[in-house]
């Protein structure tokens, strides 16, 4: 056995998806978002706390998201789909600044 999870092929490099409103042309404000899996644990979706937006023309990367903890805007990170649901949620968030105790995206 290779140990490898024939479920989660390896594959090099990076994947990106285009959003964007017409998906007959590469328009200028078309841009390129990383794709990340969405996390699994035995190929059963876990509970995470990821928003879809209602308008998919706000997806560009380092658009301003809503964090779904806080409220506050942070830059739009990446892209995954859920793999039961198949929506497309954006990857952003906040953290906690270790000095000053303040949320930061």
């Amino acid at each position: 056995s290779s140990g490898i999870n024939a479920e989660w092929p390896l594959r090099p490099g990076a994947t990106f998806i285009i959003v964007s409103d017409n998906s007959d042309s590469m328009a200028p404000t078309s841009t390129l978002v990383p794709y990340i899996t969405y996390p699994t644990r035995v190929g059963v979706p876990v509970s995470t706390n990821l928003n879809q937006v209602e308008k998919k023309s706000e997806l560009y990367y380092g658009s301003p998201i809503p964090d779904s903890n806080s409220g506050l805007f942070a830059p739009l990170l990446a892209i995954t789909i859920h793999p039961e649901t198949r929506e497309l949620l954006p990857v952003s968030g906040t953290n906690l600044h270790p000095v000053t105790n303040l949320r930061v995206p």
